[in-house]
């Protein structure tokens, strides 16, 4: 997924990584998610919810991309 300057690749673990087009060797950004199936998701202003097989829950920013863990 092409993100303004950036490609975007997810890898098996969750991470999503921010590739620079003129150097793919080193990611420039990573964002680190679920490391199972995501099932669910819902978005209030500007928080994305996603829920994952496992039953964590994380709260993403949608300006910054960054996610934190919601403890239940």
């Amino acid at each position: 997924l092409w993100q303004g300057q950036h490609l975007l690749s997810l890898s098996l673990s969750g991470d999503i990584n921010f590739l620079d087009k003129n150097n793919a060797s080193k990611p420039v950004r990573v964002v680190r998610g679920h490391t199972k199936p995501i099932m669910s998701l819902a978005a209030k202003d500007r928080t994305i919810f996603t829920g994952d097989v496992s039953g964590r829950v994380c709260a993403w920013s949608a300006d910054t991309g960054s996610a934190e863990p919601i403890q239940g």
